[in-house]
């Protein structure tokens, strides 16, 4: 997947086949108001009794009474964190709308209420709003309505099954305003929540609904149990989906139900734990588990089992058991923990190390460190080393629990006038990465080029650079390089037209003729007032048409005006098979091998294979260029339109906060960021080959250690 430019300040959706900048942007809670009485309308719901839902890992139980007037009094109770109680005020119904407010845990609630006043849905804030699904209990367990139970409001978890492995996805399903269905999606590895869906649809039991923001769309059936429904995920390719429904959560908490920290001594040093513990109305247990030291959260682990005292769960992927006894107090858990590591091969013995728990009542995981409120100064680059070495040790040379073997990032850095290559775990200084959608800027850098040379123009139609009879001129405004080069034509993400032999390697035999075909039927009319829509088949469709206008193949022209000058001899798009060696091996979320992509028609957007040295020449450039190039980096760094939240040079995103330039990548098996700031005259590359958020989370980091601002933790 060609990720897309990542800005610091918002959440990025790498969708599949095609990546989309994204804002998780759910519903504001509803400003509390005063206490009024409920509505008296015929058709409006009541809200009185017991409501429990899950808010993350943890239980909540909502307590609503009302008096004879009408009025609305109430508390929460949260189990899990023994507090009980909690006050709660500013009730208010008003027709199917529902909201109160908790100034004890300055939190808020809005939502929206079924017909038949026995489920609620909305958001939970206090602070991040976060979905919360509320259930009417009885003094019996919990009383789902025959309406909803056979029908598919609730949560439902999921993965997509993409080439690179699955893919977590949530859906969340409630009642509308107008009785109808409306559904939010999460996307908790790629760090979206709260996307919104359109176009819901449950007829018997065929489902299905949009997610217009990534330009996807499900098919599915339900089960006849009600418990499942299977379809097909279409966003270019279809995939395999699968959702099962969230059961509600039991009435009253399990002994293990909970969140549990610990600490495991491995012979590499010590791994923080967290494990999530539910059980629902069912009985049965499900844990996720955090290594936080690793920047691994939520996993899900399975065949989660209580018996008496007993815990055991499992972790498939990473070959591993843990089989712990719950004190009579239910505070604290003695247990083991055994795993089989990758790094000895399948024939190694299991290690078997102790693993105690605690109960927490705290937020889920080690606590992360916040950014500072005072300014630190900018470090040097040995320092730098010094803190990348601490925190990058647990991820790449611990094997227990999620580490990594055979993954390594390489790491490339300039800050006035000093210069150093880092690498960790499997990386070497010429080890060869997929840059991905980096490529992007080496394609700006061509437009420029030519621009100043008078061989094309920023308003020069895509269309003039096409083989002549490929598209049809439009009557009205058409797209135009600049369009393309600042995702501002209107134009699609991804063409429908791709169909790849292989899915695992899907751009491998998208050729040129596929690209010209799909335009051919598109068409190059501009949308009117066209806004920020980030288009890889966009920059592709720039690359080739520059080449056309050159005479010579994408590879051939970026040798020729910017591999050359900037003597990057180690950057290819077809490297040599002398080069196999130095090539990491991609790894997919799960750590898994994957296959290489193969990039044709797409090679202008994401198609370069580069190592930390060259691409530390290429972001040091940016800065003091060579005189050859000077004046065109100098044109491109132009900042030329709005982009989601940020702003756009050409191919280059800007944060104006800073003057930081940045871009992401990634493809199947890597991820990668570039950034550089004119301010502080500092630079750097980060290169993994893994598909993750650890490029860019470690990108912004490393850019605001060096620049002496407040350095954000880091999300992988």
């Amino acid at each position: 997947m060609l990720l897309l430019p990542r800005h610091r300040t918002r959440i990025l959706l790498a969708a599949l086949l095609a990546t989309a900048p994204l804002h998780a942007q759910p519903p504001a809670a509803a400003h509390p108001q005063t206490t009024a009485p409920a509505q008296s309308q015929t058709a409006a719901p009541v809200v009185s009794g017991d409501y429990a839902g899950m808010l993350g890992p943890l239980h909540l139980i909502l307590h609503v009474q009302r008096d004879t007037a009408g009025r609305m009094s109430g508390s929460l109770d949260s189990p899990d964190q023994n507090a009980p109680g909690i006050p709660c005020s500013d009730f208010v119904l008003t027709g199917n709308k529902f909201s109160f407010a908790s100034t004890a845990v300055h939190g808020t609630f809005s939502g929206t209420v079924s017909p038949d006043g026995k489920a609620i849905g909305g958001m939970w804030d206090q602070g991040t709003p976060r979905v919360l699904l509320l259930t009417q209990t009885a003094s019996a367990p919990l009383v789902v309505p025959a309406d909803i139970s056979a029908g598919v409001i609730g949560d439902w978890t999921g993965a997509i099954a993409t080439p690179s492995g699955p893919l977590p996805a949530v859906i969340h399903i409630q009642y509308a305003s107008d009785g109808s269905q409306s559904l939010t999606f999460d996307s908790p590895k790629q760090g979206a929540f709260g996307l919104k869906g359109a176009k819901v649809v449950f007829t018997g039991s065929a489902f299905s609904f949009d997610l217009p923001v990534v330009h996807g769309h499900y098919d599915g059936a339900l089960s006849v149990d009600g418990k499942s429904i299977a379809g097909t995920w279409t966003q270019g390719t279809p995939l395999p989906l699968t959702f099962n429904r969230v059961e509600p959560p039991a009435d009253k908490p399990s002994l293990a139900d909970g969140t549990w920290t610990g600490i495991l001594a491995t012979p590499n040093g010590p791994l923080h734990a967290a494990i999530h513990v539910r059980s629902d109305r069912t009985g049965k247990e499900s844990v996720t588990l955090d290594s936080p030291d690793q920047y691994a959260t939520f996993l899900d682990a399975a065949n989660a089992t209580l018996t008496g005292s007993t815990f055991t769960f499992a972790m498939p992927d990473w070959h591993a058991t843990y089989t712990g006894t719950i004190s009579a107090d239910g505070s604290t858990m003695d247990g083991t923990w055994t795993q089989t590591l990758a790094t000895q091969g399948a024939s190694a013995k299991p290690a078997t190390l102790p693993l105690h728990f605690a109960k927490s009542t705290a937020p889920a995981d080690k606590p992360k460190p916040e950014p500072s409120a005072k300014k630190e100064p900018p470090l040097t680059l040995p320092d730098l080393k010094t803190r990348l070495d601490a925190e990058l040790k647990p991820l790449l040379d611990n094997p227990f629990f999620a580490g990594a073997p055979g993954i390594g990032v390489a790491i490339g850095l300039y800050a006035h006038g000093d210069t150093s290559v880092l690498t960790y775990g499997v990386a070497k200084p010429d080890s060869l990465f997929e840059i991905g959608s980096i490529t992007k800027t080496f394609t700006g850098l061509i437009l420029s080029q030519m621009v100043l040379e008078n061989k094309v123009a920023l308003d020069t139609p895509i269309r003039e650079l096409l083989p002549p009879g490929t598209v049809a001129k439009p009557d009205g405004p058409e797209i135009t390089l600049l369009d393309l080069a600042t995702h501002h034509s209107g134009m699609v993400r991804m063409p429908p037209n791709m169909h790849p032999a292989d899915p695992a390697n899907p751009y491998a035999d998208y050729t040129n003729a596929n690209l010209y075909a799909f335009i051919a039927k598109n068409g190059v009319a501009l949308t009117p007032h066209a806004k920020f829509l980030y288009s890889n088949v966009g920059v592709s469709l720039l690359g080739q048409g520059l080449a056309n206008k050159a005479g010579v193949p994408y590879s051939d022209l970026l040798q020729q005006r910017v591999l050359a000058p900037l003597h990057m001899d180690h950057t290819f798009i077809q490297f040599p098979a002398a080069e196999q060696a130095n090539f990491l091996t991609a790894h997919n979320a799960q750590n898994k091998p994957v296959s290489r992509w193969d990039l044709v028609a797409f090679a202008p957007a994401g198609g370069i294979r580069s190592d930390a040295r060259d691409m530390l020449k290429y972001v040091q450039a940016q800065l003091h260029p060579p005189p050859a190039l000077a004046d065109a980096i100098a044109f491109q760094h132009v900042v030329r339109a709005d982009a989601d939240g940020g702003k756009i040079a050409i191919n280059w995103m800007f944060s104006p906060q800073g003057d930081l330039y940045n871009h992401g990548g990634g493809t199947g098996g890597f991820a990668t960021y570039a950034f550089f700031n004119t301010q502080h005259d500092i630079a750097g590359i980060v290169l993994v080959n893994r598909e993750s958020g650890l490029a860019p989370s470690l990108g912004d980091r490393i850019a605001e250690l060096l620049a002496g601002e407040r350095a954000t933790p880091l999300q992988p």
